[in-house]
């Protein structure tokens, strides 16, 4: 007597191994390629021959509720770029990706990544900040938002200078008359409704 195996497809609207639904492989490793405007998102390969692509979902907080899927069509590829416009950009924001089968089924969802958009930068960095005695320092604190942020400077280390404005992005003042290369250090907090962020400064200062 002869046993012959055969897997169903139904059209390929639900694939079935002897009555059972074949099994959908979460995507694995999801990550950030870039945390800032627009998100870039990209994680493994699910491994699911017969997935159709994924879905992509999203929290506005660590605790928040999933919604989605935010992607207008299943994403064939192993990654996503969400640039909706209407994102808060100093928001918290969280995703989570699954597996979609020809059938339309989705697998378990993938890990969580969350991503706080409201970050703080320096320009120009500590690697290259050298000043003469007697120039114009200028230094920006760059959180990438144009509202709604404000700003204070703290000076940290150095002889103490006279900025133009403690309280705006950037940070302006004459350079003091050094005798020998001095370092100024420099702290800028930033708030952005309840976040608050500080970011550190160093110069040098050259005769």
């Amino acid at each position: 007597m002869r046993f012959a195996l055969r897997t169903c497809y139904g059209s390929l609207r639900r694939p079935f191994l002897f009555g059972l639904a074949l099994a959908l492989f979460t995507p694995s490793a999801v990550d950030m390629m870039a945390a800032t405007a627009p998100v870039r998102l990209a994680w493994d390969p699910s491994g699911t021959a017969w997935s159709k692509g994924y879905n992509i979902y999203r929290a506005t907080s660590k605790d928040g509720t999933f919604t989605g899927p935010i992607n207008a069509t299943i994403v064939e590829d192993t990654w996503y770029v969400d640039d909706d416009p209407t994102l808060d950009p100093g928001g918290t924001y969280c995703y989570y990706v699954t597996t979609v089968g020809a059938d339309a089924r989705e697998s378990a969802p993938s890990n969580e990544v969350c991503i706080d958009r409201f970050l703080v930068s320096v320009r120009p960095d500590s690697a290259g900040a050298v000043f003469q005695s007697g120039d114009l320092v200028v230094v920006v604190a760059d959180t990438g938002i144009t509202t709604g942020v404000t700003y204070g400077w703290v000076q940290l280390a150095g002889p103490v200078v006279l900025p133009v404005d403690l309280a705006r992005p950037e940070l302006v003042f004459p350079a003091p008359v050094v005798a020998e290369a001095t370092t100024l250090e420099f702290r800028v907090d930033a708030q952005y409704g309840q976040k608050h962020k500080q970011s550190t400064v160093q110069i040098t200062i050259s005769p």
